[in-house]
């Protein structure tokens, strides 16, 4: 090998170091560059996270309470602490929660948890199996179980809180399950998924007492989450892996569906769907994949990822700000919740 040669390996080694070291640099500068706030959550993590009457609400694994005031971030958030196995923020500075021990009531409370303002007991046959509320928080939504009748009863929960009103009544059949509820931002309209010979949804009327209708999505093995859109006009369900099909409330019409690139997952951790979430103006929608833990971003409009967002760990909660401009991210297993601006197109 000449000296000539020698060298010029030599200059290369030395500039391999140099050009992986500018490649992250850049990475890290484009996520620092995206991520516009990070705020300190629970220490414990962060299970669920809401947006509702400008407060953004942060629930831990261990029922901590953190709620921020959107309109001032950098004020220190109001922190309490509920006894709860199952929580969702209410609208009017008011949590919804199922008591740790006593799953055949309904607690209503301040956010901070240390003020019990009403209480909705159901029959000691009954027990709340899924709590949801609306995204703008105005009405929740209970899966309640029967006990040994194998029966689900979707159920209703208004602003006012008054009662617990039951809409449709399902028989569980062998293998048969709902693992999400959702209910539209008016309250006219409820939705579950789940599974039955395949994946399930249907959606039913609220005031009318009876299901619009119902489809199995036989390419899934299951559904695992559902919500509506802001307006109620679409009904999104996504499956464990890498699909979210758009159903038209009324009518159950397939409209659209998103899908996530594939990628080689672990067999013990495969490819999953976690959280679902769109915009209060309805131009967005976003999901989550692990475990790579990203959060992708698509235009309803045209169908098409407008961002991906890396976080860290198992993103445990979505929410977009009130004018739909940034993205909200939680961490199950960290305190902090981030914030992704979301490139604006015409």
């Amino acid at each position: 090998m000449t000296e000539a040669v020698k060298k010029k390996k030599n200059t290369a080694l030395l500039f391999l170091p140099a050009f992986a070291v500018l490649v992250v640099v850049t990475l890290i500068a484009n996520y620092r560059s995206q991520v516009v706030l990070k705020l300190r959550g629970p220490d414990a993590g962060v299970e669920r996270l809401s947006m509702i009457d400008n407060r953004l609400i942060a629930i831990s694994r261990e029922n901590e309470t953190y709620v921020w005031d959107w309109n001032n971030l950098k004020g220190w958030p109001q922190v309490g602490r509920v006894g709860a196995q199952k929580t969702a923020a209410f609208c009017g500075d008011r949590l919804l929660w199922v008591p740790a021990g006593n799953d055949n009531v309904l607690i209503v409370s301040n956010l901070k948890g240390d003020e019990e303002l009403k209480r909705l007991p159901l029959e000691e046959v009954k027990r709340v199996k899924l709590l949801e509320t609306s995204a703008n928080g105005r009405y929740a939504a209970a899966a309640i179980e029967l006990y040994g009748a194998g029966r689900i009863r979707l159920a209703a929960i208004d602003p006012n809180l008054t009662a617990v009103s039951e809409v449709v009544t399902e028989t569980m059949e062998d293998k048969s399950k709902i693992n999400s509820v959702s209910i539209s931002n008016d309250g006219n309209f409820m939705a579950a998924a789940g599974a039955r010979d395949g994946g399930w949804i249907f959606v039913a009327e609220t005031g009318g007492k009876k299901i619009l209708w119902e489809q199995s999505v036989k390419s899934s093995v299951e559904l695992n989450k559902v919500i509506f859109s802001p307006d109620g006009r679409w009904v999104y369900a996504s499956e464990p892996g890498r699909y979210i099909y758009v159903f038209e409330t009324a009518t159950g019409k397939a409209v659209r569906q998103f899908v996530m690139d594939k990628y080689e997952a672990p067999a013990n951790n495969p490819q999953t769907i976690m959280v679902i979430a769109a915009s209060p103006d309805g131009r967005f929608f976003a999901a989550t994949t692990e475990p790579v833990a990203t959060a992708w971003v698509w235009d309803v409009r045209t169908g098409q990822v407008i961002t991906k967002c890396h976080g860290e760990k198992i993103i445990s909660g979505l929410s977009f700000s009130p004018d739909s401009s940034l993205l909200v991210m939680s961490i199950l297993v960290r305190s902090g919740v981030y914030m992704w601006k979301i490139p604006q197109r015409p």
